[in-house]
């Protein structure tokens, strides 16, 4: 039976920079399949399937991805059984438009951050 982690998150933002530095700067290897969906009201459930030949330290960081506060009963089956109840939904490679989003966020902020020191 493959393990699967399922969050609710009242903060998009948030959802999406935990994957970003889990997926994108950490590289944590070890998932099968990951689910991102976005509520109309900005409540977002991410949903992580970890692969059979996970190992146990890669399992361990996807549990902390976020706060177990948030960890929900739901499976990723549920997750996207109805995706016209969702206002955006990534699935698996498809994530790459919220991590790219993330990506230049930090971008334009150390843009931001040059410019401030240059005096401009």
């Amino acid at each position: 039976m493959a393990v699967e982690l399922v969050w609710r998150h009242p903060d998009r933002r948030e959802v999406a920079l935990a994957l970003y530095v889990t997926m994108r700067m950490v590289h944590v290897p070890g998932w099968r399949h990951v689910v991102v969906a976005v509520e109309p009201d900005g409540h977002t459930w991410c949903g992580v399937e970890l692969a059979a030949d996970c190992r146990e330290h890669d399992a361990r960081d996807w549990s902390t991805l976020l706060h177990r506060r948030y960890r929900v009963g739901t499976t990723m089956g549920e997750l996207v059984a109805d995706p016209l109840r969702y206002r955006e939904l990534y699935v698996d490679g498809g994530v790459a438009p919220i991590l790219n989003e993330v990506e230049r966020e930090q971008v334009r902020r150390e843009e931001l951050r040059r410019r401030a020191r240059e005096g401009r």
